[in-house]
This record gives structure tokens, sequence and C-alpha cells, in this order.
């Protein structure tokens, strides 16, 4: 009897990248931090796979008022997925919120706002919550005082445990709640583990110098290199009480400071500040500030904040303050790793930006985020001044009280291209200037839209300019009249009925009358064709759209938005008017 064997070749797929990615969670961890909420939602539509690793970056919320309250017991079977729970407009914590707060393992966040006339309603959910609590926010409208809240975070089992903590009081009189300084240190030595600390209408007050020395709680010399993240709201605190908080956290990476009073205060400049100040608004040449940076000795009392990359600050006096102005320059020019700037409410003129980016662009500084809303001082000039320095050359947003002049100025009329120097990285723009379309330039819309074919990565852009039609999108995503059809091009780039071949090396597709080698033709039935549609002349993918209307557009285009807008762009998700 004869055995006969047969042997089959099986050739293995190798496994998809994403599939080696997943099998380090590391390295997915570190592509997740990249990604915002939304970005992450999208991805774990993809797959399966990734639907399942996606999993644990969603939370489960959960938001309580008086008036959703009653439902809190049908709600009890979900207690063990709730990782976030908003408790609003509460006089007392009834016994059904209190079996649900204990019920909840997973609860990792705690926003409480508007809560009690005392402050047994805070220190009795803390005693309820877990003691692996990460996130804590407390809101009152100042019926409780500020000490006693401090007093019943620090001294609660969270306190070792909470990563992010907000203390936001709301102001009943005509002062705002006194933090002494004492109780403010008791919160970074017991918080060992603070990494973002947000005070609202809370007033800071200094430390005497006499007693910096005779009290460890006093000094101000400890530094907390764990906190990253501080934000001031409607902070009463003075330039040397904010120069001393910087000191004490050396590797603050973001600050945002809201404020009425300016806390930049500067003498008149010094010798040194005079000629820097000179030599950057008479000269635009780089290599003289340089020289002066190496022949002049700096002065070395405000605070380096050599982490710090994101700076935001917004000034509610509408009062210029040269001292404040010249204070803020020589704090600016000393963020060496700054990406995000929002500056807000400040009188700035054109020499200031030029100045602030001459020293930016001799440090290395490069921009990702240029915010400058509600500026004033602020002109086209200036801002393209500053756009075409090394420092904003690899910029991806930018929102100025522009309008569309701006763009204007960096278009080359003989080429037909824009030479502004952040077109290839460019995600955001936001032009605000509220202006009316009749007043601008003849021509000005036949610009901005070549530059606007000509972003890339654009996907969130605002128009401030009164509208009267929708000319400035003519030519942009697809034909609003036929979707299937480029708006530029008017033609559609369906296959032809028929045997189809697809390239399987190239991708492409072609008739069957194409000349392709057989032994890379695949022969298709007619009803599995599909269409190559090359979105590539679509550009740019808006996902985001505001834009600003007159009269006239509101009269006769209102009805005319779902075709013009709807259809053209069709990864848009978000449309609003400004």
């Amino acid at each position: 009897m004869t055995n006969y064997s047969t042997c089959i070749s099986v050739d293995i797929a190798p496994p998809a990248p994403i599939t080696a990615i997943l099998a380090i969670p590391e390295v997915f961890e570190l592509v997740l931090s990249y990604l915002r909420v939304r970005q992450i939602r999208r991805l774990r539509l993809v797959s399966r796979q990734l639907r399942v690793a996606c999993q644990s970056h969603f939370h489960v919320i959960v938001a309580i008022t008086p008036n959703s309250l009653p439902s809190i017991q049908h709600l009890q079977d979900l207690s063990s997925s709730v990782t976030k729970l908003l408790v609003r407009d509460l006089d007392e914590l009834p016994p059904s919120l209190e079996a649900f707060i204990e019920t909840a393992t997973r609860l990792s966040a705690i926003e409480l706002y508007n809560w009690g006339l005392d402050i047994d309603f805070l220190q009795r959910t803390l005693a309820l919550c877990s003691p692996e609590l990460k996130l804590l926010v407390v809101q009152n409208e100042g019926f409780v005082d500020l000490e006693d809240i401090v007093k019943s975070v620090v001294h609660s089992s969270q306190s070792t445990s909470i990563q992010s903590l907000t203390l936001h009081v709301d102001t009943v009189g005509l002062e705002t709640h006194a933090l002494p300084w004492t109780s403010f240190r008791v919160i970074l030595d017991s918080c060992s583990s603070l990494a973002s600390l947000s005070l609202g209408h809370v007033k800071i007050n200094d430390v005497p110098e006499s007693l910096e020395e005779t009290n460890a709680l006093h000094a101000t010399t400890a530094t907390f290199p764990n906190l990253t993240t501080l934000k001031l709201i409607h902070c009463d605190i003075s330039q040397v009480g904010l120069e001393r908080l910087l000191r004490m956290y050396p590797n603050l990476k973001s600050l945002t400071i809201h404020s009425s009073n300016p806390v930049f205060d500067q003498d008149e400049p010094s010798e040194r500040a005079q000629l820097e100040r000179t030599l950057e608004i008479t000269d635009t040449r780089e290599e003289a500030v340089a020289t002066l940076w190496a022949t002049v000795p700096k002065e070395d009392h405000l605070p380096s904040c050599l982490n710090l990359s994101t700076f935001k600050y917004s000034l509610t006096n509408s009062k210029r303050n040269n001292r404040n102005q010249l204070g803020l320059d020589a704090f600016l020019k000393r963020l060496t790793r700054l990406h995000d700037l929002e500056l807000e409410g400040h009188f700035i003129k054109d020499e200031d930006l030029f100045s602030i980016g001459v020293g930016w662009s001799r440090q290395g500084v490069q921009l990702k985020r240029l915010e400058l809303p509600l500026q004033k001082g602020v002109t086209e000039a200036g801002v393209e001044g500053l756009l075409r320095m090394t420092c904003c050359h690899h910029l991806q947003l930018l929102n100025v009280v522009c309008g569309p002049g701006l763009v204007s100025r960096f278009w080359n009329s003989e080429t037909g291209l824009t030479e502004l120097p952040c077109a290839a990285t460019l995600t955001g723009l936001h032009l605000r200037k509220n202006e009316f379309e009749s007043r601008l330039q003849p021509g000005i819309w036949k610009i901005f839209n070549g530059t606007l074919k000509q972003l890339p990565r654009l996907v969130d852009l605002t128009i401030g300019t009164k509208l009267e039609s929708f000319e400035v999108f003519e030519g942009l995503g697809r034909n609003p009249n036929n979707p299937s059809q480029t708006a530029s091009t008017g033609t559609s780039e369906l296959a032809k009925t028929g045997d189809i071949q697809i390239d399987s090396e190239l991708g492409t597709i072609s008739s069957a009358s194409a000349e392709i080698p057989v032994e890379r033709q695949i022969v298709m039935a007619p009803s599995e064709s599909k269409a190559h549609v090359d979105w590539s002349s679509e550009r740019p993918f808006l996902q985001t759209l505001a834009i600003g209307y007159s009269n006239e557009f509101y009269a006769n285009g209102m009805a005319d938005i779902p075709r013009q807008i709807g259809r053209r762009f069709r990864f848009l998700e978000d449309f609003r008017f400004v």
C-alpha cells in the first residue's frame, strides 16, 4: 500500500503595523497621549482591535443636579463604571447620592459646583470617595470660608493622590477671599502628587521679608518640581508674589493668568533694556541684537521659567500700563521653550511685537500656537513682521484680530503662490476682524481663496468678515451642485463602465484597454467596480468653520448654507457664525 503525501505551501501575511504597536502597550499609550479626545473617538471606530485598546481612555461621566437627583437610583447599576462625577447646586448630600459615591470604585474625578452652605458637604463627600481620587474641583459661591476648604482637602485621605486641584471661591462682598501664605504652602506640602493647581478669586498674601527665615512655611526658597500647571483666575497677587511662585516651580510648563491688576509691573527700563529696545526697533537685523546680548550683562531679577511652554495672560483692566508692558516684554523674552502663547486685553504696539519676536528668534524659539484675540494696538503690518521671523515658521494655530488683508501681504502675484512661512504647518487660522466685505480691497477674495488652497493641513478656519456671498469658497472642496465632482475641476473621475483592471502594485484603476502586464491584471465584475476619486484637489479638508455675515447674506444666503457649505466640505463637523 502506497502512501501519498501532499505539501501545501501557505503564505502567511505579515501582521499589520498596528498589531505590532498594540503588542507594546507603552508605545500605544505614547501615541494616544498626543491625541485629543475627539481624535481617540474616531480612532476606535477603525477596527475592533483599536476599539478594545482605546476602551480605557473613555470615561463614564454622571452629572447630578436637583432636577436629575431622582434618577440617581436608576444609575446605581452603573456606579462601578463611573469615572467622573459632577455635582451642581445641591445644599445637602442625600442618602441616594451617598450610596452612589460609595459604590463608585472607579471614581477618579469629582467636581463640586455651588454646593451647600457649610463645610460638612465637602467633608462628607471626600470621606465617601475613593482614596485614589486624582482630580478635585471645588467651586463655592463664597459662603464657606476658604481656609476651611483648604483644611478639608489637605486632611482628607485623598490629599496625597490628588494630581489636579481647582479651588474657585466666588466673591460675596467687595473683597476676595484671602489665602495666607502658610495655607498656600500647606497645600503644596500635603498634596505631594499635585501636578496642576488652579485658584480662582483668591488673594494670595505676600510674605513679609522679616518672616521668611523664622518659619519654614514662610520660606519661599522651597521648590515643588512636581507642579507643571498653574492657573490664577482673577486672583489678587502682586508682582513680588508672582515672582516667588514662579521660583518655587522649576518644572512649570503651563501658566495661565487672568487678572485685573498688572502683575508684571517693572520700574523704568535700565540702561541695558533701553539700549536693547532702541537697537531692536531701529535696526531690523538680528545681528544687532545678538551683539547687544553678548556685550551687555543680563538682568536676573525675573524668574527664568526655563521649562514654560504654554503661557496665557489676560488683563481685564483696559487701562494702558507702560510699566506692566515693559515687565511683560522682559518676561516673554525669557521663555526660551515657549510653544503656545495667548495674550488678551493688552495694548501692544508693532514695535513691541518686533522686539519680542527678535528675542525669540535669537534664542531659537519655535511657536506652535499664537493667539492675540481682542488685542489692542496690533496692526496687520505688525503681525506680518512677526510671522516672517523664524520663531513663527512652524506655526500651527494663528488667532489674531486681522482680516483677509493679512494673508494678502504674503501673496506673490507673479508666481501665484503664497509666501506665508508657516503655510505647510498651519492647521488653524482665525481672522477675527469684524469688517464689512464691501470695504475690502478689490480681488482680496481671489488671493485669500488661492492661499487657502495652498494650506494643506488647514482644518479649522474662522473668517470674521461680514460675508455678503459665498464667493470666498469658490473652487474649494466639492462642487455643491454635484458632490461627486470636485469644485476646482468640475469634472468627475468616475471609472468607465465595463471590466476594470486594478494595478495592485501602484493602487490605480484603469480601463481594460490600458497596457498593463497580464500577470498584474485583476479582472473584476462590473458590480464590484469602484471609482478612484482624488480628494487631494479638495484641500483644505475643513473640519471646523466659522464665518461672519451681513444683512444681505442673512436675507439671501442663509437658505443656501446646506448646499454651499454642507455639500462642499465633506469632512465638516462644526459650523457656526461669529
